[in-house]
């Protein structure tokens, strides 16, 4: 991938898809439909740069939406575990 910090993750995370069958136990649904989802939308999945500028879209909508909405804060179960992460990036 041509960005630094999606290498990161990856390597960090690596290449895993999780379904309902497979995911960690401790996993969040993050899916388009979830209070995580991402709201960008991907016109051509097989183009990878934009699928790179569309997950960098949703880190800056992330972080907006974690540093100014309070109601989302509170009500996110995923904000203690990535507050860190994403509100230093």
């Amino acid at each position: 991938m041509q960005n630094q910090y999606l290498n990161e993750l990856l390597a960090k995370y690596g290449h895993l898809v999780w379904n309902k069958w497979n995911a960690p136990t401790d996993a969040i649904y993050i899916g388009r439909g979830s209070l995580y989802g991402n709201p960008i939308p991907l016109t051509d999945p097989k183009n990878s740069q934009e699928r790179i500028d569309v997950i960098l879209q949703f880190q800056k909508y992330l972080t907006r939406r974690l540093k100014e909405d309070a109601i989302f804060c509170r009500s996110s179960k995923i904000f203690e575990r990535i507050r860190s992460e994403v509100l230093l990036l």
